[in-house]
């Protein structure tokens, strides 16, 4: 059974993770415009590279941030999301 990613949930646990209070902040952390953040959230459509960068960075882990399932950061779950949304892609 697939999982549907919520785009607004996953930039408001972006904003928790980097204690961020506004959109304009998370543009600037992302970098990207505010215009491209809002098109975002009202396609429910992520540039995907642009969000696992940053998490791959920060060793964010990616199953809380795309699916809420730990509330931990920093258990270097990059390198196994990544592969998954990699086969999901094909």
């Amino acid at each position: 059974m697939d999982r549907v990613i919520e785009v607004i949930d996953v930039l408001e646990r972006l904003k928790k993770e980097f204690n961020l209070k506004t959109d304009r902040k998370l543009c600037k952390l992302l970098g990207v415009k505010p215009n491209t953040l809002s098109n975002w959230k009202k396609r429910n459509r992520l540039d995907y590279e642009v969000i696992l960068a940053i998490c791959k960075r920060n060793n964010l882990d990616l199953n809380y941030i795309f699916y809420k399932t730990s509330e931990k950061s920093g258990s270097k779950n990059y390198t196994s999301f990544q592969y998954s949304y990699k086969e999901n892609m094909a």
